[in-house]
């Protein structure tokens, strides 16, 4: 086998083989903005965003082509941009070395698979040999340098691994969507008709909806149909009611079992419902009985919901009994282009305006930001302030909490444009609920205990980390946060946007 290298001088620059031009640069800050502005859209606490570590770009130029009668190898070489990681060029350069010398290339060459494997070649061995990351790997664009040699350029986004992880459990383990996302970010299509277009240039909420779709034959089978239910009002009044289902799975061990006992199949269905009214016909859904379905939704509040069988179709109304024998499914729809779906209870994945979002943590923020306030306020133990963070993200409406080791004089200083309050203690749900109700901010010390209520900050302008498309919480936050740190005193803050979106930012940061 010939043996590829890489000359040794190259591996001294910066970017392992050429100059890391100023263009290279603002691509991939554009790279990572896009990404990580799409991401926040399936995660109301940003898990995506905030353990995406990295983003950089690998560039591989063929030299000479491999030639599979003469048994040659290709020659080529290998450029990095981006990674801030050493050990990243020496990972990537093995792996192509492995993928070459192993004979994976010549054997894939000719065929339709190629850059499909070439780009799980280098993901793959990346991950192999990481335990501390993640990585998502894209072939962006294939094409010829202006001599005629081939090129081969990708993305990688380089996430903390713990993090992602523990930060999208599902049954206490990695979300079945996470596995999706992660295919289809790196192997999907722009689209499949022209194949023309910029790789790069991603259709993220086709990439999303693709990636929920594969994440459960349910969600495939009838995702589009609960969009168009989710819409329709009935009289003026948008829809909150739910269907009921049992898991595909069980109900094909029905069919296997009591094919020729089709009484005895529902007798066994109807042990995990209570049923309350059976219609004399199921209403298949579809679309010339959508109205008809939204209208029955009306009934299918609080504890009812429509039961829907195997084969698409509502034929009654009732409940799960408390102890059941099988996997279910219920829809809950939450409003206008709103639903969620529940697996035996448990939140699997919520739908709005056809993208989904993954469940979030209980507490409401990721693990990477209790760690951040672990470490902001010098604490071991987050109890209460998980207690209390996790009253304040439940609210419907938006609202802001600072924890500052100065609170008590903040408190005072902020007095004109809030309500200071006796030292008090808000790990109370109900009390949370209320002075959170108000505009402004919530202000406590180190320990928690609140000074003010209903609190306008001030602070310092921070022009680059200023956003005018977010609201005004957001934008006094990181302006806080900067008259804090310049003062020296720590400080943590978590606000929640009105539209459920939530974002911590710590003096340590």
């Amino acid at each position: 086998m010939q043996e590829i290298k890489i000359d040794d001088k190259l591996l001294n620059t910066s970017i392992f083989g050429i100059p890391d031009e100023e263009d290279s640069k603002k691509r991939l800050e554009e790279y990572q903005r896009i990404i990580g502005h799409e991401l926040k859209k399936i995660s109301k606490s940003n898990v995506f965003g905030y353990n995406l570590k990295e983003v950089y770009t690998i560039k591989i130029v063929i030299d000479k082509e491999c030639d599979d009668n003469k048994g040659i190898l290709p020659e080529y070489r290998l450029y990095v941009y981006g990674t801030k990681d050493n050990n990243v060029p020496y990972l990537v350069n093995n792996a192509m070395n492995k993928f070459v010398n192993e004979g994976h290339y010549l054997f894939y060459y000719y065929t339709q698979n190629f850059e499909h494997q070439l780009t799980s070649a280098i993901a793959d061995y990346l991950n192999e040999n990481d335990n501390q990351k993640e990585y998502w790997c894209r072939l962006s664009s294939c094409g010829m340098t202006g001599i005629g040699y081939t090129t081969y350029q990708f993305i990688v986004l380089c996430f903390d691994k713990k993090g992602l992880e523990t930060d999208t459990l599902f049954h206490g383990e990695r979300h079945p969507v996470l596995e999706n996302l992660r295919i289809e970010w790196s192997y999907g299509k722009v689209n499949d008709i022209d194949k023309n277009i910029d790789n790069s240039l991603i259709s993220y909420n086709e990439l999303f909806r693709r990636a929920a779709f594969g994440s459960d034959y349910f969600i495939y089978l009838y995702g589009d149909i609960f969009n168009v239910l989710s819409t329709l009002k009935y009289e003026g009044a948008s829809n909150v009611g739910s269907i009921l289902a049992l898991d595909g799975t069980v109900e094909k061990y029905f069919d296997k079992l009591q094919h020729n006992n089709p009484q005895k199949k529902l007798s066994e269905l109807l042990v995990n419902y209570d049923v309350f009214m059976s219609f004399e016909e199921p209403i298949k859904i579809e679309e010339s009985s959508y109205k008809k379905i939204r209208k029955l939704l009306e009934i299918a509040k609080d504890d009812l919901s429509l039961l829907m069988n195997e084969d698409g179709e509502i034929y009654a109304i009732g409940k799960m009994k408390e102890k059941v024998n099988c996997q279910y499914y219920q829809v809950r729809f939450e409003g206008f282009f709103k639903w969620s779906l529940y697996k035996n209870d448990e939140l699997f994945l919520r739908f709005e305006n056809m993208i989904f979002r993954i469940p979030d943590k209980e507490v409401g923020i990721s693990n990477k930001n209790i760690e951040l306030l672990k470490r902001t306020l010098n604490i071991n133990d987050t109890s209460k302030y998980e207690k209390i963070i996790k009253n304040i993200v439940t609210q419907k409406h938006g609202t802001m909490i600072v924890f500052a080791e100065n609170a008590e004089e903040e408190a005072k200083r902020l007095k004109e444009s809030g309500i200071c309050i006796k030292p008090t203690e808000i790990d109370n749900g109900t009390l949370i609920e209320g002075i959170s109700s108000i505009d402004g901010a919530l202000i406590c010390n180190e320990k928690g205990t609140c000074y003010s209520i209903g609190t306008i900050l001030d602070g310092i302008i921070q022009p680059e980390r200023a956003d005018s498309s977010r609201g005004a919480r957001y934008n006094s936050a990181i302006r806080y946060i900067e008259k804090q740190k310049q003062e020296g005193k720590k400080t943590f803050i978590v606000v929640v946007s009105e539209d459920g979106y939530i974002n911590c930012f710590s003096t340590e940061e």
